[in-house]
């Protein structure tokens, strides 16, 4: 029985990112596809790279070995994938800690209270 879409959605996405070099439609169908017929593999592969692409994932296609360009692989390059870094400036910590219900002192440095009030 083959996996649900989202669960070979997320593992194509896994599978692809992971890898330095271009992994074979082959060698992918091995991996994910095991009990596809080759037809029905040829659909849902090309339906899930539509999927990942629509969502804004950069499948590349290159060739799996340089010299030879006759067969063709994939790959996400984890550069093109990641997002940028977060720039905190020093005032954006503060607002952001009394959004969430923080005093100006941090937990750790309150003063627990006693039942007599000091």
């Amino acid at each position: 029985m083959p996996a649900p879409k989202s669960e070979r959605l997320l593992n194509l996405l896994i599978m692809l990112l992971v890898q330095r070099r271009p992994i074979a439609k082959e060698r992918i169908r091995e991996l994910l596809y095991p009990d596809s017929r080759a037809d029905a593999f040829e659909k849902m592969f090309e339906r899930d790279k539509d999927e990942l692409r629509s969502l804004g994932v950069p499948v590349e296609v290159a060739a799996v070995d340089p010299l030879f360009e006759d067969e063709v692989g994939y790959r996400i390059p984890p550069e093109a994938f990641a997002l940028p870094d977060v720039e905190l400036t020093p005032r954006r910590p503060r607002s952001s800690a009394s959004r969430r219900g923080c005093g100006s002192t941090p937990p750790w440095r309150r003063r627990p209270r006693t039942p007599y009030g000091s």
